[in-house]
């Protein structure tokens, strides 16, 4: 008598499902991104999709801190306190550009570009992350330069959610580091004129 041995299927690797998700998530923007893309790619049924991350957007959540876990700018390094903002600043928008066009198909940051999401829970998650880098562009400025803190880090942040729009819109990377390089040089020279200025006016108030 004959019997066939049924093979079990392997068992589903969440972790590894995560990493798949991340570079759809990445590549398309989560909107753009289907339950049917997921399971398709993770190879998996809809009910086995649930059972392992809840929903879509606990997926995405996921798949973001893994992001952030890989990708991450060294904030710690680039903003360190005793590093002027002249050097610092432009040191960040360069770095940013750098990693946000590097790759052919993941381009821009995940985060920033999931900020965008059109589902409100999506968009939430993906603020809730950006928040910790934001906080630390301000913490930094409030140390070395608190009496422009506000603006200058609201001019990097619209610079970053630029850079990481125009990396997913397809500007090259050697445009979209010269941009960097072009808006570091201006927070410089408006820092130097700032100085000089304070430095004169300084002077004219002790002859």
């Amino acid at each position: 008598m004959n019997t066939k041995t049924r093979q079990r299927r392997p068992a589903f690797d969440r972790e590894a499902g995560v990493a798949i998700a991340q570079a759809l998530f990445h590549e398309r923007g989560y909107d753009a991104v289907s339950l049917a893309d997921l399971t398709n790619a993770m190879d998996i049924k809809p009910p086995s999709f649930y059972a392992a991350y809840g929903s879509k957007a606990a997926l995405f959540e996921r798949a973001m801190l893994r992001y952030a876990q890989e990708n991450a700018l060294p904030l710690d390094e680039l903003l360190a306190p005793d590093r002027p903002p002249a050097e610092a600043l432009p040191a960040l928008l360069l770095a940013a550009a750098e990693q946000y066009g590097r790759d052919s198909l993941l381009r821009g940051c995940m985060i920033t570009e999931g900020m965008r999401a059109d589902d409100p829970a999506a968009r939430q998650m993906a603020e809730n992350l950006a928040n910790g880098g934001l906080q630390a562009i301000r913490a930094y400025l409030d140390q070395v330069h608190p009496q422009q803190a506000q603006a200058l880090a609201d001019y990097v942040v619209v610079t970053l959610r630029g850079l990481s729009a125009s990396a997913c819109h397809g500007m090259p990377y050697e445009r979209l580091t010269e941009v960097a390089r072009t808006a570091g040089r201006f927070i410089a020279r408006e820092l130097e004129a700032e100085s000089e200025e304070s430095a004169a006016a300084s002077v004219s108030s002790n002859p």
